[in-house]
């Protein structure tokens, strides 16, 4: 098992534990790294998308399309993550 397996598996709440290394005079050497929501990644993805797609919801080639979700799916849930198509366009 790698180390991030062993740390998700490990971590509890909302912060992933990785223990790079144990040096017997400081202790463990332990960062903490905060997990992302679901809805984070959500919109990092979408807004990822956005930008590749030039802010292009709809049609053919638009985001909807390459998510394979219909439009009014993807608007919904743009306006519930905050996200405006405007500022991915050209």
């Amino acid at each position: 098992m790698n180390l991030i397996e062993s740390s998700i598996l490990l971590s509890n709440g909302n912060h992933l534990e990785i223990n790079f290394s144990s040096d017997p005079t400081t202790g463990p050497n332990t960062h903490f790294i905060q997990k992302p929501t679901l809805d984070e990644l959500e919109k990092q993805y979408i807004e990822y998308v956005l930008a590749e797609t030039r802010g292009q919801v709809g049609g053919s080639n638009g985001e909807a399309d390459v998510l394979g979700i219909k439009r009014t799916t993807l608007n919904a849930r743009m306006k519930k993550l905050g996200i405006s198509p405007g500022s991915f366009r050209d």
